[in-house]
């Protein structure tokens, strides 16, 4: 009994422990004791207790890593695939941490700590394990290296995609065979079989969710390509627009006063004239240079006008030039994307909001072009959940266009998000970075 206990309470370390070097190495200022953390910390070490007890010690590694997968990504702001890379990472710590404790307790002490069955051994020997990890990831300079290799793996999607499949199948693999081994004692069957469905559950919500992203990035690629041509369309539709209004303006001064019903019938094609929408804001977006931001802007400004949101925009004169945009179309892709997805969730924060503001603006800052969207809403805003993938204030299943954005600056350095609550504004600023520093 005191055995189980005392695995009990180590289980309850060791998941504790992974969620705060999973913080450290994400740099969160998340809190680590939440209600989710301690729940599920509490119910996988229960888990993790009986597997030990009925000695089906072959499948504990799957439990313990597929627990702490669950833990990270059911309590903190993250993904799957980036809970998966940091708990096999901090693992394989863990195995190097019980390999070196092993090899000199047994050289030293003629303890060994992987087989005993002795209470006080148990709980030194997982103790000096847990010590040795902590210690080795106190280095700052370890710390980076660990966090840039989860880092790397988390964004290289081959890497990703061909590691975590066949850690799938494997961990499949053997779950399956002891699952059909345990068949006579009904309690081991059901728990292996539902690590089995936790991990088939893995799965499908792992590639939901990069399916989900991978939609969204195809679909801003998509208007990306059809806005380029509309930059053309919508500037001749100005012009057409300003000439066909000079047009009838001269055509009334030529006609004579008395013919009433001539000068009425243009002042009424005046008047729908200008029941049309106004494309005069066009003129703000000259210094923007024609390529496909552009015309994305007028796309989604003409929504706005739509949903009736009153648009402000301001350009700023030191971006004249269109050397200023090289950076810009450098990136142009991610940048659209980026600027897609403020602009999408302004419109929508906007539509809920008393008085619906939008502002849009385009600074240069040291060099650097900075996009700032800033948006009315209704309700509150919980600016540190915002990354969260799923979070959005516009319903389930609609919160995937921030953690895309999320992705593009972890990809890409010369790209820099920030936001803030200004007055009755919430403020999305994009901050691309230049060549020239």
């Amino acid at each position: 009994m005191s055995v189980s206990i005392s695995w009990f309470v180590i289980g309850i370390i060791n998941n504790l422990l992974y969620c705060y070097l999973f913080l450290k190495l994400s740099n969160s200022n998340e809190k680590l004791f939440n209600k989710r953390s301690v729940f599920l910390s509490t119910l996988f070490s229960l888990i993790n207790c009986y597997v030990i007890s009925q000695g089906i010690t072959i499948i504990r590694p799957i439990v313990i890593n597929v627990c702490c997968m669950l833990i990270l990504y059911l309590s903190y702001k993250t993904t799957l695939s980036k809970s998966a890379i940091t708990v096999l990472v901090i693992s394989s710590i863990f195995m190097i941490g019980e390999l070196i404790v092993s090899i000199l307790s047994s050289m030293l002490f003629k303890i060994n700590f992987a087989e005993t069955n002795n209470l006080s051994e148990i709980i030194l020997g997982n103790t000096i394990i847990i010590l040795f990890v902590i210690l080795f990831l106190y280095s700052n300079k370890i710390k980076t290296i660990v966090a840039t290799i989860i880092k790397w793996c988390t964004d290289s999607k081959t890497f990703k995609n061909i590691v975590l499949t066949i850690l799938v199948i494997i961990a499949l693999s053997i779950l399956l065979k002891q699952s059909i081994l345990q068949r006579d004692s009904f309690s081991n069957f059901m728990v292996i079989n539902i690590f089995i469905i936790f991990m088939l559950i893995f799965i499908l919500l792992y590639f939901k969710e990069n399916s989900d992203r991978n939609k969204l990035a195809h679909q801003y690629d998509k208007l990306l390509g059809h806005v380029q041509a509309y930059e053309k369309l919508i500037i001749e539709k100005n012009k057409d627009q300003h000439e066909y209004k000079n047009q009838l303006i001269m055509l009334k001064g030529l006609i004579n006063k008395s013919n009433k019903k001539a000068i009425n019938y243009v002042d009424e094609l005046l008047d729908i004239s200008k029941k049309e929408i106004n494309y005069s804001w066009l003129m703000k977006l000259n210094n923007i240079p024609s390529g496909g931001l552009k015309g994305l802007i007028y796309y989604k400004i003409s929504q706005m006008h739509e949903q009736n949101i009153e648009v402000y925009i301001d350009i700023s004169n030191d971006l004249e030039s269109e050397e200023k945009w090289s950076i810009c179309d450098k990136y142009l892709r991610d940048v659209s994307r980026v600027i897609g997805v403020y602009i999408d969730n302004a419109i929508e924060a906007a539509m809920h909001a008393n008085k619906k503001y939008i502002i849009i603006e385009a600074e240069l800052i040291n060099n650097n072009i900075v996009f700032s969207i800033s948006n009315t809403y209704a309700g509150s805003i919980d600016i540190s959940n915002i990354d969260s993938v799923g979070f959005s204030t516009k319903g389930k299943g609609k919160g995937y266009g921030l953690s895309l954005v999320k992705d593009i600056m972890n990809k890409n350095s010369h790209l820099e998000q920030q936001r803030e609550i200004n007055g009755i504004y919430y403020v999305q600023k994009l901050i691309i970075k230049s060549d020239n520093k």
